[in-house]
């Protein structure tokens, strides 16, 4: 027995040594590490507060000590949550990690990049990245960040990759509850799920990214239930949530909706319900979608539906929405793009940007691209914008820079739009419009339209009483369509008075509106007994050539039908151009500065570009 005994003693002891050479305390301060502790010898935790991971690590070791990594960052948030410490960092080395879904309800900032040797940041030309990636492709996300608790959380120097299989939503990185999450540059990659793909979704909380890059998923077989998300996102923000971009590049995805009640294909950014969200300085670039008939197959940024009164403020200012993927809708069908879409919300404020309408592909039978559009929104601000109103194509193809439909109180004020299509298109099936308005009390004030082929600068429906069209100055080529026009049936009493009437025109004269001090040059200024000084002829613009715009702006040179001068010199205006091209309202109270920065002295320019040296009448 005794034996015995002493047996089970050494085979105790033999158990206890394993266990320590299993688990390593290393670094640890407090009473693991005594004396060795930099917060002090009492506080918990590793002594230079850093938990450390590589490929090559051991989930066995604290990853305190740089020689003693961790192999996984699901063991190194778990060693910290443990510990219940605070005001820790995770530093990952470059390398590939295949981890299940991770989840932080701790504060915490996880950090990549670093150079596995010397610990360092390595050289971003180095090509060398931390590189996340679901173990399970068939999970439902790749890192949750959703305490019940306001908790700070910051990611840096990350690439995180969406879950390719997911039989559910596929979500890269969801913000949620309370969290407080700070995004730098990090790359985020959306997935692929049988009801869709959200690179970056928010529904609680708040997010803010910044000088980072977040790319929508792949979506083209899926079917999304219901008719609020679209098949693909980038970055969506919905719920009682905040969001804040800055300097970033948000990359549409791939996808088409299966469902026949379903309204649009690729979201780039989608901004919804009580999401506060200011998005600024960055390049936005459409995904690309294959609509059916009369759906839209991309938007670049959707704001809509604001819940409760007052709504949660949205301000989109100084981005580039950018060609990305083009739409591409079955043949024989109708679809559309939009730059900004903004359905069903208040105050929401589009300043100093440049919008572009979209891409979409020539299978099918007419195709509109629409800069920015509104339905129902009501105190829209938008302001020094330069818009280029899409690259809409098929047999019957149709551009907007401006639609306004229902809702009310919005401002259109000192904006560059510009329509351009191919000059081999039957115009009898081309539809271009500077600004329609359909929508109570717009005003329209000190734009700049300018219309490369024959179309309609403002189309002025019926339901739009108390329309402002003021001091806004219109080119075009030729003599082509009315700069103005209105169809929609009786309208009621007549009351607007305006400056440019011509015989071929179908002027405003129905509805309460007011037009005053606009300017028209063009052609050929078509006499008649309502015809007045207004209306001036350029010489240039008597062609189906580039060289009416060429007059008027800096650069022009036809091949890319404006988008390279949109990318490049954004339409600022030419040196010596027509002093008709300045004066009128002086809005300067309310746009001090022009989109380029510069301040605008009376009398103001026209547009978005404010240039004082105009003086060849």
């Amino acid at each position: 027995m005794r034996a015995l005994a002493v047996f089970s003693w050494v085979l105790t002891m033999l158990t206890l040594a394993a266990c320590s050479l299993l688990v390593d305390t290393s670094g640890l301060a407090g009473d693991a590490a005594p004396g060795r502790g930099l917060a002090g010898d009492a506080a918990p935790g590793c002594q230079d507060r850093t938990v450390y991971v590589s490929v090559s690590g051991d989930d066995a070791a604290t990853g305190c000590d740089r020689t003693r990594p961790k192999r996984t960052l699901t063991s190194a948030i778990a060693i910290v949550k443990r510990l219940g410490v605070a005001d820790h960092d995770v530093h990952a080395c470059a390398g590939t990690y295949d981890e299940p879904e991770l989840t932080i309800d701790v504060p915490l900032a996880v950090r990549g990049g670093y150079d596995c040797a010397s610990w360092q940041r390595a050289d971003k030309t180095s090509g060398a990245e931390t590189i996340v990636r679901p173990s399970i492709q068939e999970n439902a996300r790749t890192l949750r960040v959703a305490p019940e608790a306001p908790v700070d959380v910051t990611l840096d120097t990350l690439t995180l990759l969406g879950p390719t299989r997911s039989p559910a939503r596929a979500v890269t990185v969801q913000v949620g509850g309370k969290a407080r999450v700070t995004m730098t540059r990090c790359r985020i990659v959306g997935g692929s799920g049988t009801t869709g793909t959200d690179a970056v979704k928010v529904n609680g909380g708040s997010l803010e990214v910044q000088g980072s890059s977040i790319e929508g998923g792949d979506a083209t077989e899926q079917t999304p239930v219901g008719t609020v998300d679209p098949a693909s996102a980038a970055l969506n923000c919905a719920g009682t949530s905040e969001l804040r971009v800055n300097e970033s590049v948000i990359d549409g995805g791939s996808g088409t909706q299966k469902s026949a009640t379903a309204t649009v294909d690729v979201m780039t950014i989608r901004i919804a319900d009580a999401c506060a969200a200011t998005i600024a300085d960055s390049q936005i670039r459409f995904g690309g979608g294959g609509a059916a008939s009369f759906q839209t197959a991309a938007e670049a940024v959707r704001v809509i539906g604001g819940g409760p009164k007052p709504h949660a403020p949205v301000e989109l200012r100084g981005n580039f929405i950018e060609r990305g993927k083009r739409s591409t809708c079955p043949a024989g069908q109708q679809c559309q793009t939009t730059g900004i879409y903004v359905a069903y919300r208040d105050g929401v404020r589009i300043v100093g940007n440049r919008v572009y309408g979209g891409d979409v592909g020539a299978s099918g039978t007419k195709h509109r691209a629409t800069a920015i559009g509104l339905v129902e929104a009501f105190g829209t601000t938008i302001a020094n914008n330069v818009i280029l109103a899409g690259g809409a194509a098929g047999a019957t193809p149709d551009e907007r820079g401006v639609s306004m439909a229902g809702g009310g109180d919005n401002a259109v004020v000192h904006n560059t739009i510009v329509l351009a299509t191919p000059p081999n298109l039957d115009p009898g099936g081309l539809t271009l419009i500077g600004i329609e308005v359909a929508s109570p009390r717009a005003v329209v004030q000190k734009n700049l339209i300018a219309q490369l082929d024959s179309g309609f600068a403002l189309v002025y429906h019926c339901a739009a009483p108390g329309l402002k069209f003021e001091s806004n100055a219109l080119v075009q080529r030729g003599n082509g369509f009315s700069l103005s026009h209105s169809f929609g049936g009786a309208c009621g009493t007549p009351g607007l008075t305006t400056s440019l009437r011509e015989t071929e025109s179908v002027v405003l004269t129905k509805g309460a509106a007011a037009a005053a001090n606009n300017v028209l040059l063009r052609g050929y200024c078509v006499a008649s007994p309502e015809a007045d000084t207004a209306c001036r002829e350029v010489v240039d613009c008597r062609e189906a050539t580039s060289a009416c715009f060429e007059s008027i702006f800096d650069a022009w040179s036809g091949k890319s039908l404006g988008y390279d001068e949109y990318v490049t010199s954004r339409f600022k205006l030419r040196t010596g151009s027509s002093c008709r091209l300045r004066g009128g309202l002086d809005l300067t109270a309310t746009v001090p500065t022009d989109a380029f920065g510069a301040a605008r002295t009376a009398p103001t320019s026209m547009g978005a570009h404010e240039d004082d040296s105009m003086c060849t009448p």
